[in-house]
């Protein structure tokens, strides 16, 4: 018995320096979610944020689909590919029965950026086309320390796709086989 608590403290330990030597911060909480744009680092104006949010709530209001827009100052050493999709679950973003949410996430001391996108709009937005959203909408932008104008063609170019495929958003569960 005194074995297996021995090597139940061993492993305990082990799983928590993993954790310190790759960097990773056990604390990392999704922050609380405040509107459609969420700055936590600060990078917006109060102007520029209203002006997201009225484009995000406008696709809401004649979509149905939700999308929102997070900026921190770091993930803390985890993925930013995990980071955004436990934010986006956590935060419930898209219909429920829809699944048809998106969230920008931008880490800007890590330089990293992410568009997690719901299952119910993977066919219309999938990883090679939010790659290449990144790549063409806003990281050009960014370059240039416009952050605002990046997230704001990045976030029209996507509700343009959401809305001109509007009839094919959502994976619409089946209720009936539940």
């Amino acid at each position: 018995m005194k074995k297996l608590s021995y090597l139940l403290i061993l492993l305990l330990f082990s799983f928590c320096l993993s954790f310190s030597v790759y960097g990773l911060d056990m604390s990392n909480e999704v922050p609380k979610l405040i509107g459609y744009v969420n700055d936590f680092y600060g990078l917006l104006e109060k102007e520029q944020i209203h002006q997201l949010t009225t484009i995000l709530k406008d696709l809401e209001k004649t979509v149905g689909s939700q999308m929102a827009i997070l900026i921190i100052d770091s993930t803390k050493g985890e993925p930013i590919e995990e980071y955004s999709l436990r934010v986006a679950n956590a935060w419930g973003i898209g219909r429920k029965d829809y699944d048809d949410g998106v969230l920008i996430t931008v880490a800007v001391k890590d330089r990293r950026l992410r568009i997690e996108v719901g299952f119910g709009l993977e066919k219309i937005i999938p990883n090679d086309l939010a790659k290449n959203i990144i790549e063409e909408n806003i990281v050009p932008y960014f370059k240039k320390d416009e952050f605002y104008l990046g997230l704001f063609n990045g976030t029209k170019r996507i509700i343009k796709i959401i809305k001109e495929n509007k009839n094919n958003t959502g994976a619409r569960k089946n209720l009936s086989l539940l």
